[in-house]
């Protein structure tokens, strides 16, 4: 017969610079690596809702700036556009 642990066990692989980056942070932190995925993944479970939301905002984010720089050089456009024939007319007349 096996037996059967509390929980579920899950594998993953890393990079070996992520390796050495995990390596160092259980040393400094005297936890275990295990520990630290365990509560890194617990960490990314609790917060991916507003990590969604985050992204979408950024997304939201970009097409204002998006629209913004477009209107402005719009605006900007209209505005040489004015002072150019603003110019032809002074002179014209000889102002």
């Amino acid at each position: 017969m096996s037996k059967k642990l509390p929980y579920p066990k899950i594998e993953t692989r890393l990079s070996s610079q992520d390796m050495d980056r995990l390596n160092s942070l259980a040393i400094s932190t005297k936890r275990s690596r295990a520990e630290i995925a365990r509560e890194a993944i617990r960490w990314y479970l609790n917060n991916q809702e507003e990590l969604g939301g985050k992204k979408r905002e950024s997304e939201i984010a970009q097409s204002i700036i998006y629209a913004t720089d477009a209107l402005t050089k719009g605006i900007n456009g209209g505005i040489d556009r004015i002072c150019k024939m603003l110019v032809r007319q002074g002179r014209a007349i000889g102002t």
